[in-house]
């Protein structure tokens, strides 16, 4: 799959140590083996907690580099939990060196903000310390239809400052729609169903429940549509440069990929605007 994507164009690959336990990264460093390097725009990241110097951090993206078979990579990312966590000086002082050696182009900073509300700093005061901090090249933040407001405000002060931005969740609705029809599956399959799996779709069927009151007044809408829609709102904005996406079957890299370029008809305009009125901020923690 990454390698069909790579053949329709695609040159950002967004992963991490933590994705799959570095599953994520070996699949791109084959993948990309007898590629042009330079064409690609690749970000990882890694827990800096715990790592008390340079030589620690530099250790720790070695291993990165090895799993994703290169020599360098674009972007390696912070995941700061808190706004004076942004000037973490011990990976501030290894992107220095790190830049020198040719093994970290730029600097970037990821935030969803909490996972629950009311607990921990939001994304937006994160984030924009991480703007306000100047040592930063990217920003990787959530932004989407119903949840707006929060990063509009990083976006407009990365933009005047040049940032790159690229942002994840795009599909307020996409875990719902994921983790329901896995369950769907399990059912289907005479499997189990995991008890916290069970729970967290319990968790969501409450939060949409407006979100399918709406679907079965509008029947013609599809989670496909939705997400559709949802995913051209965000490229539409001129401040974005691009979007993270999971890409896991070639039907993904076809209608993702096709979406590039396009803007929002009227149709997705009425859609959008009616999910917004109806659910509010019911997606926010996800």
């Amino acid at each position: 799959v990454l390698k069909a994507a790579l053949d329709a164009g695609v040159n950002y690959f967004d992963t991490g140590e933590g994705y799959g336990r570095g599953a994520a990264e070996r699949s791109i460093g084959e993948a990309i083996k007898g590629r042009d390097r330079k064409s690609l725009f690749i970000t990882t990241k890694f827990r800096f907690d715990g790592l008390a110097d340079t030589a620690a951090v530099a250790a720790k993206l070695q291993e990165a580099l090895d799993r994703l078979q290169t020599d360098y990579v674009d972007c390696l990312m912070l995941g700061p939990s808190s706004a004076a966590a942004v000037k973490n000086e011990v990976y501030h002082q290894a992107i220095a060196e790190l830049k020198k050696q040719g093994k970290v182009r730029f600097s970037g900073a990821a935030s969803h903000g909490s996972r629950m509300p009311g607990q921990g700093e939001p994304m937006e005061q994160i984030l924009l310390a991480a703007v306000e901090d100047g040592r930063f090249d990217v920003i990787l933040l959530v932004y989407n239809f119903l949840q707006k407001e929060p990063g509009d405000k990083v976006l407009e002060a990365a933009s005047k400052k040049d940032l790159g931005l690229t942002i994840m969740k795009s599909n307020p609705l996409g875990r719902y729609f994921d983790t329901k029809n896995r369950v769907e599956q399990l059912k289907k399959d005479g499997q189990p169903v995991d008890e916290r799996l069970q729970k967290s779709m319990e968790q969501m069927e409450e939060q949409a429940r407006q979100a399918q009151d709406f679907l079965k007044k509008h029947n013609a809408v599809t989670p496909a549509e939705i997400k559709a829609a949802a995913l051209k709102f965000v490229l539409a904005d001129k401040r974005v440069h691009t979007l993270n996406l999971a890409f896991n079957t070639f039907d993904d890299v076809q209608n993702f990929l096709a979406l590039s370029g396009q803007g929002l008809g009227d149709r997705e305009r009425v859609l959008l605007a009616s999910y917004e009125s109806e659910c509010g901020s019911l997606y926010c923690r996800h």
